[in-house]
């Protein structure tokens, strides 16, 4: 046997062996890219969202009911002084003063609700926080006006629960009409 016969008996085994050890350096290669670009886009994805956690101070949407747009109409006609900013306003630092919490951002805030009765109206607010320790949460505001009416009457002095209308039973004299206690938080608990 001459040795150009055993070179060519060689030569295609060579061949086939450094094939087969370069096409397993490839694929071993591009497994780990590929486990480690999923290993990255993990450590991506956590970035991102811690990013995005810090920008929206923790905020997850929170399902507020807002009807404001139908509610506003109506307490500013029994209210024409009502500020539906101030009030919101005021229920988003009622929450930040009853739950004190460092780590707590008070979100947004809407009118849900309005009801009239005897002497008192009462707008609820709806407030969205998160905190650290405690997520997402709904808190409810009541933001209420009591009208101040006199017990007795200025003229007279009589007793008024027995009058008619804005008309003391006892003098007959005008009595002015109720005067408004303004608006003021009188509750807040999480909703």
């Amino acid at each position: 046997m001459e040795i150009t016969d055993v070179l060519f008996a060689i030569v295609p085994i060579l061949f086939v062996v450094v094939f087969i050890s370069v096409f397993t350096v490839v694929i071993v290669t591009i497994v780990k890219g590929i486990s480690s670009s999923h290993r990255m886009t993990g450590a991506v994805d956590r970035t991102i969202s811690q990013a995005m956690d810090s920008i929206s101070g923790g905020f997850q949407s929170l399902m507020l009911n807002n009807r404001g747009g139908v509610l506003i109409p109506q307490i500013t006609a029994d209210f024409p002084d009502f500020s539906p900013t101030v009030a919101l306003g005021c229920a988003k630092e009622a929450v930040r003063m009853k739950y004190t919490d460092d780590t707590m951002t008070v979100g947004n805030a809407v009118i849900s609700d309005y009801t009239r009765s005897s002497g008192k109206s009462t707008v609820v607010i709806e407030v969205s926080a998160a905190s650290r320790g405690s997520g997402n949460r709904k808190y409810i505001v009541l933001y209420e006006n009591t009208l101040e009416r006199n017990i007795n009457c200025p003229h007279c002095g009589a007793p008024l629960k027995d009058s008619v209308g804005n008309i003391c039973a006892y003098c007959g004299s005008q009595i002015e009409k109720a005067e408004s206690g303004g608006w003021k938080v009188s509750s807040v608990m999480a909703g």
